[in-house]
């Protein structure tokens, strides 16, 4: 083997992991034949590579493959069919380290039992952490709201008072200087009636 050929297979495989499996089981009629297969998870990349085979560790060319994500609405992410080598490469959307859920790939062909596997990729976020979640900046008071708090008596309506009260007293003095100049009237008809008698001492000496 060549060493930049090699050197490239090393590369890929240090970025591939081996998925956790869940869960796996076969359906269909039980004298079929089953399929085995070897699976691995490239994270860098973000795909998943399945390698189709039979109990006996043969390739197995155009089976149909069907990956599921059951965190999506729409579960089934991709199908593909195995090539004649056995190969099928699934393509993951998105970032690999943020899709924590549940896999499901789906084994398919005629002649075969069909194949459930249920695996995560947790190898490719086991020593990573969800992003943290932006603080939430404390909204300012409104000035509205500000104003609407100092608010105090309107000034106006002091205004108001203090010209009714100066009014007022408008009133109480202009009532109590006529008061006081009421006694003055018999003042001028003393004198009225002390011009009259002068008037009448004239015509006597006439």
């Amino acid at each position: 083997m060549k060493p930049g050929l090699l050197f490239l297979l090393l590369v890929s495989f240090s970025f591939a992991v081996a998925p956790s499996i869940h869960e796996q089981k076969n359906l269909g009629f039980y004298r079929h034949p089953e399929f085995t297969y070897s699976l691995s998870v490239n994270c860098e990349k973000g795909t998943v590579r399945v390698i189709v085979m039979d109990a006996n560790l043969t390739k197995v060319g155009n089976a149909s493959t069907f990956l599921k994500y059951v965190d999506y609405d729409t579960p089934l992410i991709s199908s593909r069919k195995s090539d004649q080598n056995g190969y099928a490469i699934h393509e993951l959307p998105g970032n690999t380290s943020l899709m924590r859920g549940l896999f499901i790939l789906v084994l398919e062909k005629k002649g075969y039992r069909s194949k459930e596997i249920h695996f995560d990729i947790s190898g490719c976020y086991a020593n990573q952490t969800y992003p943290s979640p932006p603080e939430e900046e404390e909204e300012p008071m409104a000035a509205n709201e500000t104003a609407g708090a100092n608010k105090t008596r309107p000034p106006v309506e002091q205004n108001t008072t203090n010209v009714s009260m100066e009014s007022n007293q408008t009133n109480e003095t202009v009532n109590m200087t006529a008061e006081a100049e009421e006694p003055e009237a018999p003042g001028l008809c003393a004198g009225a009636g002390l011009a009259l008698l002068l008037f009448f001492n004239v015509l006597r000496r006439y």
